[in-house]
């Protein structure tokens, strides 16, 4: 009789659980969706970066420089 309780109990717990589980599952599907569908993506992915060479003189200036370089090999 108590093992019988106790399966109720267990039964009506996991029905519980699996209905927010469900709507979670729900809620994840459609947030995947959205994220995973290329229309819902910006069509314009460009940046505005600023670099600036700051105290240190040339050697300064020679190191934005070089990172601007660097950066438009990488970027196109």
């Amino acid at each position: 009789m108590l093992e019988d309780k106790h399966d109720a109990d267990f039964e009506q717990l996991a029905k519980e659980e699996l209905k927010d589980l469900a709507a979670q599952e729900e809620a994840l599907t459609e947030k995947l969706t959205y994220l995973t569908n290329p229309q819902n993506q910006e069509a314009d992915k460009d940046i505005i970066v600023e670099i600036r060479a700051g105290t240190g003189g040339e050697e300064a200036s020679l190191f934005c420089l070089g990172f601007i370089s660097h950066v438009y090999q990488i970027c196109g």
